[in-house]
């Protein structure tokens, strides 16, 4: 579930052999969704695209919808979970 109301909601699914991360704004509010909600899969997508085939970036799979996009999943440690000074300025580097 979203962290708050502007947020997506991420879910996973496994299709076949594969799990796929589904980046959803449908269960937001009116507002919410209908303007954030597009600005920002709209632009997580262009970003994707732009990106190519980086590796250690999860695959993008496509826009599923104006709400709704997919990537492939990747297990992983949230940043945000990590202890603070966990991640090397190098690690930011490479990132950028």
């Amino acid at each position: 579930m979203g962290r708050n109301l502007s947020k997506a909601d991420v879910l996973l699914y496994r299709v076949q052999d594969r799990q796929i991360a589904v980046k959803d704004y449908q269960a937001r509010p009116f507002l919410a969704r209908h303007t954030l909600g597009r600005l920002l899969v709209g632009r997580e997508c262009r970003a994707y695209l732009g990106a190519g085939a980086v590796p250690g970036l999860a695959p993008f799979l496509g826009r599923l919808g104006p709400l709704t996009m997919a990537t492939a999943w990747i297990d992983a440690i949230p940043l945000s979970d990590l202890p603070q000074g966990a991640a090397s300025r190098e690690f930011f580097d490479r990132l950028d």
